[in-house]
């Protein structure tokens, strides 16, 4: 039977001997073919061998990991790669996902992660190449099938499926591969990134696996099981542990976040926050754990986020918002919408959300409760009096789908205010509006530009959907939103050029470029010259 051939680069020899130490060569039919100490070795290597998998770092000497990637694409080898780096290269990592690698890994590597992303590598490998996989595939076969029945259960606790829960605790052990111990305690939770859906899906996957990964890592030396299950741009999570280990469990959990958010720091925008459900002692009650978990993780809007949020805090109080919609709130809304006062209209609608989660602050898990309740009160009433024609239902249902990825107040309530100006029958589209809009943005891009900006952020400023702004903004300006943005940031750094106490890498940080060298690159497409070389003539 065909064996996988694999090497491994990594400059430091302890390091890559360690890594061939950790794999599990029998059980996935890997073939060991060598170890290179430099990025150039690894290249001839990789030549001579045609490996079918490659474990590189990517801080090594002569080529890096990411050049010698690019280097093999370049000849054609097909070659899986799979990434290992400390956090210091974290944001390259993820670099190397746009290269098409299989997966990373973050040192210092830990056994099963690392077999963990081989065998998966391995079968995909297996299945293009339609390899007899039969023998040793039975063994890794069993073990993502028993991953697979773990996680389908969590899943049944997601929808209340009544079947799985209902079963005693010796069954769920046999049907579904657990070691559930009698007499333990039971905790379900959740784990958000907010953000992660602004990351293209590939990367959002990869970030996903690895925080997983990691949390399980973290949680398995305390409790008597743990498993996770991904959903969208979080995942769920079941503890099961000691009931009198419940205090390491939850310590345990709290340090969490701390520890995942070195691995987005590479991502200023992603946060992440953990939400622990009640605890229970049986696993009939698991669905009612999780369903606390999810009430109180609404609460990481008015609370923060990257933290850990305990049910029990939040529920024990049972407090209420006092907020209640005034009938004169409503018509002063109405008369601006009559107006067609597109700026007085979101004045009112931000006026109103702003006194919804003022009444949140002793009950912060019920804002999102409150926010929906109160646009399902808007549209009800503009509805009735004619302002909104058609049913409002759909757009009601809608919004509650878009408003659970919002972990922030402040995005929350100008994207609320957004979708309801969008349904509103006001003419938008006039040039003396149109004007005002533009005039707004173009401000708010002269006081932002050396940030990390997107259209996104400019169209969240005058209330507009970031697709039907960027088509104004082209239409009004002359030029999409990211020429614009642009040449306002090469103008910005052709002003500092003129002074000589910035070098040219700060420059770049300061009109809103992170990589000196992408900022050199787009200075002379625009300019003609490079940035030292425009310094040099102006000061000739």
């Amino acid at each position: 039977m065909k064996t996988i051939k694999l090497i491994i680069a990594e400059d430091e020899i302890a390091i890559a001997t360690l890594i061939k130490s950790l794999i599990d060569f029998e059980r996935l039919n890997l073939e060991f073919k060598g170890m290179a100490l430099n990025g150039q070795k690894a290249f001839e290597l990789i030549e001579s061998e045609q490996p079918d998998i490659v474990i590189t770092d990517i801080s090594m000497p002569f080529i890096s990991g990411l050049e010698l990637i690019e280097k093999v694409h370049q000849a054609q080898i097909k070659t899986h790669f799979i990434i290992i780096s400390g956090l210091t290269y974290f944001d390259h990592a993820l670099t190397a996902i746009k290269l098409g690698v299989e997966d990373y890994l973050l040192k210092p590597i830990n056994s099963e992660e690392l077999n963990d992303v081989l065998e998966k590598t391995v079968m995909k490998i297996a299945t293009s190449l339609k390899i007899d996989y039969q023998i040793k595939k039975l063994n890794m076969d069993s073990h993502m099938q028993t991953q697979k029945l773990r996680r389908s259960f969590l899943m049944d606790i997601l929808y209340n499926k009544q079947y799985s829960i209902s079963l005693t605790m010796p069954q769920i052990n046999k049907d579904y591969g657990f070691s559930f111990a009698p007499g333990s305690s039971f905790l379900m939770g959740v784990a958000q990134i907010d953000e992660i859906g602004t990351l293209n899906l590939a990367t959002q996957n990869i970030l996903l696996e690895q925080l997983m990964r990691t949390f399980l890592t973290t949680m398995r030396a305390r409790c008597t099981e743990s498993e996770v299950y991904n959903k969208n741009n979080q995942f769920i999570f079941l503890l099961n542990y000691a009931p009198e280990n419940e205090a390491i469990v939850i310590g345990a959990v709290s340090s969490v976040p701390e520890a995942l958010m070195a691995f987005l720091s590479a991502y200023e925008q992603l946060t992440i926050t953990i939400s622990c459900g009640t605890p229970t002692d049986t696993a009939a009650n698991l669905p009612y754990s999780l369903k606390t978990a999810y009430e109180v993780l609404n609460a990481r809007i008015l609370s923060g986020s990257q933290r850990t949020l305990l049910a029990r805090e939040f529920l024990q109080a049972d407090k209420q918002p006092d907020f209640i919609l005034s009938q004169s709130e409503l018509n002063t809304l109405r008369s601006n919408i009559e107006l067609k006062d597109h700026d007085k209209t979101a004045e009112s609608l931000n006026s109103i959300f702003k006194a919804a989660a003022n009444s949140c602050t002793s009950c912060p898990h019920k804002l999102l409760e409150l926010y929906r309740n109160t646009v399902s009160h808007i549209l009800s009433d503009l509805h009735q009096h004619k302002i909104i024609q058609e049913a409002v239902t759909d757009h009601y249902l809608k919004y509650c789908d878009h408003v659970e990825q919002y972990g922030d107040l402040k995005k929350l309530t100008n994207f609320t205010v957004r979708y309801i100006c969008d349904l509103l029958p006001m003419d938008t589209s006039t040039e003396q509006q149109d004007s005002h809009i533009l005039q707004i943005a173009k401000t708010y891009m002269e006081e932002n530009y050396n940030k990390n900006l997107k259209l996104e952020d400019v169209a969240e400023q005058v209330y507009l959907t970031s697709s039907y702004f960027g088509v104004l903004f082209k239409k009004e300006v002359g030029e999409p939103f990211s020429s614009y943005l642009t040449t306002l940031r090469i103008e910005k750094a052709k002003e500092l050029l003129q002074d000589h106490k910035y070098n040219i890498a700060q420059i770049s940080y300061e009109v809103g470029y992170q990589d000196k060298r992408y900022f050199s690159k787009l200075f002379k497409e625009q300019v003609g010259v490079t940035p030292k070389e425009y310094r040099k003539i102006y000061f000739s």
